[in-house]
């Protein structure tokens, strides 16, 4: 692949950067089916079309690091904040399909599948968030509690 001369010196950083270069394989034998995997060439490609970066850190004997920074501006997303006790947590909206309010009268308890709620006509597993969460919950009265 000749990414350096035999008797040229080179930084560490340097060496590091061969990772992203097209074809590099740390394989010691490359075949038709293995040693050809998606290169790391595309993944800083695509990382870096986000606007990011990826970082190397390494220390002989212990490891690598690979580090991926992207811009805050990817983390934005559009959300509710629901309550649960005194935390608050963030829902992406569109993964809420709508809130219904308990009613004793549509959860059941199923042995070995814990309570299930009737929303128009099927049955779907609570899942309490509470607990879950290990959160303390004051509200006590399940009709009072909302089911997202």
């Amino acid at each position: 692949m000749n990414l350096a001369k035999e008797d040229e010196a080179l930084s560490a950083d340097k060496i590091y950067s061969f990772i992203f270069e097209p074809g590099f394989s740390t394989a010691d034998k490359v075949t038709d089916i293995s040693g050809r995997g998606v290169g790391m060439d595309v993944v800083k490609r695509n990382i870096e079309q986000l606007q990011g970066r990826v970082e190397i850190e390494t220390e002989q004997g212990k490891g690598s690091k690979f580090l991926i920074r992207l811009p805050l501006t990817l983390a934005i997303i559009e959300g509710i904040v629901v309550r649960i006790g005194p935390e608050r947590y963030i829902l992406p909206i569109f993964t809420v399909e709508e809130f219904i309010n308990l009613r004793r009268e549509n959860i059941t308890t199923v042995a070995g599948k814990g309570e299930l709620i009737k929303v128009h006509g099927n049955l779907f597993p609570i899942i309490r968030l509470d607990k879950y969460f290990s959160v303390q919950y004051k509200k006590s009265d399940i009709e009072e509690l909302v089911v997202v």
